[in-house]
């Protein structure tokens, strides 16, 4: 007691009472108050006199597009909760944090669902705000536009995507516009990917202001760039047997904005099948452990056909270069399922969902290039087609990230950090 009494006569009246207070604050709050005040509009990223895609246009170098456009996108910084409507997904989502990260962004965010009720994130429900991480992807001819650009039918950006046919003949032209929007980028990324999580539960266990582990999306490469994506077609031949046991395809398509997911058909007299190769660079996860894998794939609006009832199944792809899809790939495909989903699940215009099973997961390349590829069951199953099953899709090869091939994974960082601290 002389003790405590001498070090109150030291402090005085004033400062006595400011240590109490700080005695019954730490013992009756609940909770630290660490966050920020509450914000009550979108604020738009300050983003200077020139916009990004401006910006990236005067940058030559790839490694220093990708950072810049990280760092520009950051800028977007914490957003309020807002509704987010995007591929079938109905979210509110706030954004707490937005940082750039070494070859992407991460996003610290809380969610909702449509009936008002909080989603806890983790494996058992715990989790207050989830963590994000979304690579940014650098090649093909619009990587100026990748992660900034969303589709917009009175957008003042254009494009002009070539039109192919089955034989990889020019055939037209096609014109989509977009706009600079990168928070709404951001926003429908955070909505499609929590759309296919599985670690998703109700509010009753929530910890506040709990950080979860990592739930990391992954996308090919556009263009004839590392990792690739892209068709490997065996077209028109009247005999089933030649068609399927080919060791060469007739055609490849590693730089189309459009392919098929897989394709097996026949239109008397001749037979088709398309295999599709999806490459992603999965290094980042490192030595996490794989809770939950989905691949997806975005619906075009046309060509597609499902007569026999077909299923798209993700296998494993071989092919010889990480950077380019050539003839001899054709025969590089598996025939373990790594997960399937029917075709008629697709839905026009929306992403079209595999969940990765035990087999695939453990083929995800976590040091490394993970190598998937699409065929169709009758494919795998050397079952000739009576019909057309074919599911076109969005590649990589265009310039919104909302419609690229994706893989989504939930993974466990080595411990959990409970709450975050701002200055």
């Amino acid at each position: 007691m002389r003790f405590w009494a001498k070090v109150f006569a030291a402090l005085g009246t004033t400062a006595l009472v400011v240590f109490l207070l700080g005695i019954f604050l730490a013992e009756n709050l609940e909770t630290p108050p660490l966050l920020p005040p509450p914000l009550t509009s979108v604020v738009q990223p300050e983003l200077g006199a020139h916009t990004v895609v401006e910006m990236l246009a005067n940058i030559t170098d790839a490694g220093e597009r990708a950072t810049v456009k990280g760092q520009e996108i950051a800028k977007i910084g914490p957003q309020p909760r807002q509704n987010v409507q995007f591929s079938g997904a109905d979210y509110d989502i706030e954004i707490v944090s937005l940082t750039a990260i070494e070859g992407g962004i991460e996003v610290l965010a809380r969610a909702w669902n449509p009936d008002g009720s909080q989603i806890g994130f983790g494996k058992n429900g715990t989790v207050d705000i989830e963590r994000f991480k979304f690579q940014i992807t650098v090649g093909g001819p619009y990587d100026n536009l990748k992660n900034l650009v969303v589709q917009d039918d009175v957008g003042d950006i254009s494009v002009d995507y070539d039109v192919f046919d089955d034989q990889g003949v020019k055939i037209g032209v096609e014109t989509v516009k977009y706009r600079e929007d990168p928070l709404e980028v951001v926003l429908r990324l955070l909505s499609s990917t929590i759309e296919v999580k599985k670690q998703k539960f109700g509010a009753e266990n929530i910890q506040p202001l709990k950080v979860g582990s990592t739930t990391s999306t992954f996308y090919p490469v556009a263009g004839q760039n590392s990792p690739v994506d892209g068709g490997t077609l065996y077209n028109d031949f009247p005999d089933w047997d030649t068609v399927h046991d080919a060791a060469e395809a007739t055609h490849v398509f590693p730089t189309d904005a459009s392919i098929y997911a897989a394709r097996c058909l026949f239109i008397d007299p001749d037979y088709a099948v398309y295999r599709t190769v999806f490459l992603f660079n999965t290094a980042s996860i490192g030595t996490d452990a794989i809770a939950s894998a989905i691949f997806s794939v975005k619906s075009g609006a046309s060509n597609f056909s499902n007569d026999d009832s077909d299923t798209l199944t993700l296998v494993s792809s071989n092919p010889a270069n990480n950077d380019d899809v050539v003839v001899g790939d054709y025969d590089s495909y598996g025939t373990t399922s790594f997960g399937s989903s029917a075709l008629s699940n697709r839905v026009s215009l929306a992403y079209f969902d595999v969940t990765v099973n035990g087999t695939g997961r453990a083929a995800i390349n976590k040091s490394g290039i993970t190598k998937f590829g699409t065929r169709t069951e009758r494919d795998i199953a050397d079952n000739a087609p009576t019909g057309n099953n074919s599911m076109q899709i969005f590649s990589a090869d265009q310039a919104d990230v909302t419609s690229d091939p994706k893989l989504v994974v939930e993974h466990a960082e080595s411990v959990d950090q409970p709450y975050i601290f701002y200055n």
